[in-house]
């Protein structure tokens, strides 16, 4: 359910999935509780609504792909590697969200922050590559928000230090596509980039303000 209906869920259940075996009772009472909350909210599910239409007849009609990057540094206790979160909306429609923990330990925050960047561009890549397939266009440069001033300045400029030799090939990923105009790395502050969702537990009140935008607006909201 969280995978195809319930994206605002994908962090509590792949948090609980990792303790597949084994489980405490507390893990399983977490388990509960996310049945619990699908069972009193039957009626949301992902919401799909673009912000524009397209006639089918403008031919020059561009396409805008937004992507929004979150991680949480070191957030895994037991491996302490950090968790990517992500979403890509398609005229403002959201059709790809993730939640997943990292595949090595980042040694600092930008360094974490720049893995969950590249995870959202290769899907807003994939994105436009399937509207190209069908010969329509997009516009470029496409925008990507990430909340880590550090690693925007990292894709922004070609400047090599000490502490970021190690990830240049990453790095260097992402200022390409910016070089050649295809993808442009914007800051967004935490609270306002609705991937925080992908990467945490929130709160009430920051739960319902991310959720809305891939659930919408429903009669649960407070």
């Amino acid at each position: 359910m969280s995978r195809w209906s319930r994206p605002e869920s994908l962090n509590s259940v792949r948090e609980t999935c990792r303790f597949a075996q084994g489980a405490t009772k507390e893990q399983y009472d977490s388990v509960h509780r996310i049945m619990k909350y699908y069972h009193v909210t039957p009626k949301r599910g992902w919401y799909l609504r673009p912000k524009r239409t397209w006639d089918g007849k403008d031919k020059n009609f561009e396409f805008i792909i937004l992507g929004k990057s979150d991680e949480t540094f070191a957030s895994c206790p037991d491996t302490r590697r950090s968790t990517t979160g992500g979403s890509v909306f398609l005229e403002g429609a959201p059709v790809m969200c993730t939640s997943q923990g990292q595949k090595y330990c980042a040694l600092s925050v930008t360094e974490s922050s720049l893995i969950a960047a590249v995870t959202v561009a290769q899907h807003m890549l994939y994105i436009m590559n399937l509207l190209h397939a069908f010969e329509l266009k997009v516009k470029l440069p496409m925008i990507i928000e990430i909340d880590n001033k550090g690693c925007v300045d990292l894709i922004n400029n070609w400047s090599v230090s000490g502490r970021t030799r190690h990830i240049d090939v990453k790095k260097n990923f992402m200022r390409k596509l910016k070089e050649k105009g295809i993808l442009k790395a914007v800051w967004k502050a935490g609270e306002d980039n609705s991937s925080d969702l992908f990467t945490k537990n929130l709160p009430g009140p920051s739960f319902e303000k991310h959720a809305k935008e891939y659930v919408g607006i429903d009669e649960y909201m407070k």
